[in-house]
């Protein structure tokens, strides 16, 4: 198997999940089974190992077959022929960039540092103040977030596939290519846009006193208004975001190593 019949088996695997998530649209969909999918494509652009990819896209396929069995699905016919497109490509490269850079902001924080995320974000969710005392199982989420993907970039990156499952898979009869490429592309980019703004609204609740941090977010409100009037593009503005996380990262670093 080559790197692009998997890439063509990929899209298949991800258009039977669709069929289901489709079906159960009232339902939440496989959050689990769609970070599989997250980090199997990345691997894929990556170009590791055949042999691995091929053990990886086994567990995968099994997972999908019984995700529809579960929901009485039946699975869709495959496409042998893929259309080879590329342009999207360079837009999961940011997406996964983005997603490097959170999963190791996570990793620089210790337990307590943890936990005040996590209930500053039920406290949003909920509208009320939120103690310790109300949950005793919060510890778990010290060790089990390590991998944990943000939902919301999740959805992007499922919404993203939607459009190029219906792209890639359907290459003859396709009318509208460049608008469902475009929405592809469009999801990534609002999906590592809000990869990068849970890092720097969670380093600024950890943070609150750090004020170049303060500088530099109101240098990005700035931004964001040339871009709203289109004096600058979105790319532009990510890249600062980008930046902006890379510089809390090396500060998180050089706090570890002080404190060593």
């Amino acid at each position: 198997m080559s790197y692009q019949q998997l890439e063509c088996d990929y899209f298949n695997l991800y258009n039977q999940f669709i069929s289901v998530d489709f079906t159960i649209s009232l339902e939440k969909n496989n959050q689990i089974l769609v970070k599989d999918f997250v980090f199997f494509y990345h691997q894929i652009l990556k170009q590791r190992d055949l042999n691995y990819l091929f053990g990886v896209r086994n567990k995968i396929a099994l997972k999908v077959q019984n995700y529809m069995q579960k929901y009485s699905i039946t699975p869709k016919n495959l496409n042998l022929s893929c259309l080879r497109e590329n342009k999207h490509v360079e837009f999961f490269e940011m997406f996964y960039k983005a997603l490097g850079y959170f999963v190791a902001f996570r990793q620089k924080l210790n337990g307590e540092q943890k936990i005040q995320i996590l209930i500053s974000n039920i406290d949003e969710s909920f509208g009320y103040h939120f103690s310790l005392e109300n949950f005793q199982n919060l510890k778990h989420f010290q060790e089990s977030d390590i991998l944990t993907l943000p939902e919301r970039c999740l959805n992007y990156f499922h919404l993203a596939m939607i459009h190029l499952c219906i792209m890639i898979l359907n290459p003859l009869n396709l009318k509208d290519y460049n608008q469902h490429l475009n929405k592809a592309i469009n999801y990534l980019i609002d999906g590592t846009f809000n990869i990068y703004e849970i890092i720097l609204k969670e380093y600024s609740l950890l943070y609150p006193k750090d004020k170049n941090l303060k500088n530099e977010l109101l240098k990005l409100k700035e931004l964001e208004f040339k871009t709203l009037m289109q004096e600058i593009s979105k790319i532009k503005l990510l890249n600062n975001y980008k930046e902006l996380c890379r510089e809390i990262l090396y500060n998180l670093e050089l706090e570890k190593i002080t404190q060593k």
